[in-house]
This record gives structure tokens, sequence and C-alpha cells, in this order.
């Protein structure tokens, strides 16, 4: 320590050595309950010969040259300042006295500091009102809100032409499977969508997904109606019913009758077909350009009972695809993927001779034009068509 700072420290010495009285009687107002004790502190004879002390030493300093007398003055200044605050802060601060049996301390809390905390608890608790609705009599439970809904319908009329010259449907189609009904007529008909979808919110991070639609049991890749039914109802569909996860924004995890997991186009997957099974979408981001997505899914297909009288097994999609995502700075993004799917007994077989059907479970269950096929029942047995070959694909 320096001489200035030393004797500084010894000015506000003197000075606020005088006041602990003061701060004693100051402190007897948090304290009501207690009875007030003689002040100890110095005399007022030992406080002047402090002061006078300190101020002779300052003088001495100043004739041998240590001290300018500006900087002396400035010196006797600052302790002044300093032993103020001193003295201020020992006349508000209370003083820690040791409870009595009986006593109970109670904290003082100045009016302005209780009428903020009760504005600012009324502005918490009328917040959380509004948020709740309390006392609305039109309010709705709470998990009303965490359901949300979606629905459209459509209209259209569709026109089907065909050229001159066409070959008639026999010509395309295998012995005794009408997949094409006509390659001649022209056709005018009206078709109708409806659909109505709910979201529910399960949790923080998991939602259960479900859709009603129009269409039919035979059909997977349509949810149109026909007009022209005899004026009879329509039915409703259980069209999607899954639930998915999201417990971190790089993982999604979903089950049930659920849409498409691909990235993939028409080529490939219809826009009305739904999956049934499980899919796991692992989605990294590596930079503010740059994204990844590794897809994973198992689909069953065709649950079959395996017995003596059936030989045929449950016929399974299983899948996976690599990808990435470029994001363009104004917002567009282009993705980049490819695909393998693998069918698991997806193939025909042929009953080994008329009078048998231990294999009449490998025919297929819908099917679209292009595949090729076989007979799945020996001659004379109603024809059953099944898948050629095993069926692995690649899609880029």
């Amino acid at each position: 320590m320096n001489i200035r700072g030393a004797i500084t420290a010894i000015i506000v010495l003197g000075i606020s050595a005088s006041v602990p009285a003061v701060a004693q009687e100051a402190a007897a107002v948090y304290e009501p309950s207690k009875t007030r004790e003689p002040a100890q502190n110095l005399s007022q004879d030992h406080f002047e010969m402090m002061q006078q002390t300190t101020l002779g030493l300052i003088r001495k300093l100043v004739d041998k040259g240590v001290l300018t007398k500006e900087a002396a003055d400035q010196l006797i200044k600052e302790a002044e300042q300093a032993a103020e605050k001193a003295v201020a802060s020992r006349l508000t601060a209370p003083v820690e006295v040791p409870l009595q049996p009986g006593v109970t301390r109670v904290p003082y809390v100045p009016e302005f500091v209780r009428r903020d905390m009760k504005e600012e608890i009324k502005r918490e608790v009328l917040a959380q009102a509004r948020g709740e609705r309390w006392g609305d009599p039109g309010a709705l439970p709470g998990w009303v809100g965490k359901i949300s809904w979606s629905g459209d319908i459509r209209l259209r009329f569709q026109r089907d032409s065909f050229p001159d010259g066409n070959a008639l449907p026999g010509a395309y189609n295998p012995a005794g499977l009408p997949l094409i009904l006509n390659t001649t007529e022209t056709r005018s008909f009206t078709r109708l969508q409806a659909r109505l979808g709910m979201k529910a919110k399960v949790s923080d991070y998991t939602f259960a997904d479900f859709r009603l639609s129009t269409g039919s049991t035979t059909n997977p890749v349509s949810t149109n109606q026909t007009l022209g039914n005899g004026y009879n109802k329509y039915a409703l569909m259980l069209d999607q019913a899954y639930l998915q996860s999201n417990p971190y924004s790089w993982l999604t995890l979903s089950g049930g009758k659920m849409p498409n997991p691909w990235l993939s186009t028409e080529l490939v997957w219809d826009l009305d077909v739904n999956f049934e099974g499980f899919a796991l979408n692992f989605k990294p981001r590596f930079n503010d350009e740059w994204s990844g997505f590794i897809t994973t899914g198992a689909f069953p297909y065709q649950n079959i009972q395996r017995s003596d009288i059936v030989l045929a097994n449950s016929k399974w999609l299983y899948g996976a695809q690599l990808g990435a995502t470029w994001f363009a700075p104004d917002t567009s993004n282009a993705q980049f993927g490819v695909a393998l799917y693998y069918f698991d007994h997806i193939e025909g077989t042929p009953n080994p001779v008329k009078g048998t059907f231990i294999y009449d479970y490998t025919s297929a269950q819908s099917l679209q034009k292009g595949n090729t096929l076989m007979y799945v029942n020996a001659s004379g047995d109603t024809t059953l068509y099944g898948i050629a070959s095993k069926f692995t694909e690649l899609n880029i």
C-alpha cells in the first residue's frame, strides 16, 4: 500500500469509528423486540486525537515535499467522501442480532418492493388465466387444443378417349385375367374424392394421425369414387392410421398405416399408396447448404398363416434409401437419393397337381399393368396368377 492509500485509510477509520452507535440505533428498526444496548464506540477524545494526528502527519509530508498542498487537500477530500459512504452503509445495513427464545425475525420489505412484487405476480397469473381460459363458460378441455383437423373434397370430370384401330382387350390380357377392359370405346364419367384427417398430439414429440377417405378395399392406388351408384351410399375407408415420433430433430420413427416415407416419383409409387409397417428416418444436417437422409423400413404386404395345407409364406417389403438435400440461397432445394426395395416371398409358386391348393396364397393380391405373370393353379382349377419371378428394385 502506498503513502496516499495508508493516509486515506487512517482518515476513514477516524471518521467512521464515531458512528457505530448510530448504526446500532438504526438497527433497532429491524429488531423492535430487542432492548437497545449502549453503543460500543471510540470516545470523543480518542477520535479528536486520531484526527489531529492524521492531519499533522499530512502537514509534515507537505513540509518535507513528499506531498504538494493540492495533493494533500485532494487526499483529505477523498477520505471524507469515503468516510461518508462508510457511515451511510452502516446506517442502512441491519445489525445481525442473535434471536432470543420466543422471538421470530420478520424481514422488512419496503412498500415499493411489495407493490412491484404484487404487480408482477398479478401479470403472471392473468397471462396463465388467458392462456388456459379460466372461468370462460365456452372454454373447451385442454386436450381439445392438442387435436387438429384437415380435409379436402375433389370433384372431377374424366374422359377416356381411344383412337380407331386399337386391338381388342383380349390381345393385351393374359387368359382369364381382365386387367384391361376397354381399348376402343370412348368413356366419360365423374369422380369424387373426399378425405377427412385428424392429428392428435400425444406428447411434445409424438403425435397420432388418422385419415378417412373414399375408395375401395380392392384398389390401393385410388381414393376416387365413381358417381353413378344407383344413388347408393359411399363407403369411407381408414386410409391412414399411424404414430410418429420425433425425439430429436434428426430422427423420425413411424409405425402403422402411413404415407409414403420414400423420396420417389409416380414411376415407382402411386401417390395414393399408403404403406403398412415401420419406418425410421435419419436427417443429419452438415451445414447451411447440405443435409443428408437415410430411410429404412419393413412393411408386411400380405400376412399368411402357414400350416400343413398352406405352404405359402408371408410377403414383406424391405427398403433402404440414402440421399442428400441441397438448400439454395433463395429457400428452394433439390433432393437426390438412391433406394433399394427387396420384396420377400412376392413371387408365385404353382400348385403341383390339379385339385391341390397349398400355394394359392402365393398369387398376387393386386395387379397393375406390366407385371410378368404365371399360373398358380393347375389347368382346370380356378385361374390364379402370381408374379413370375423374385422382385428386387434399385431406384435412383
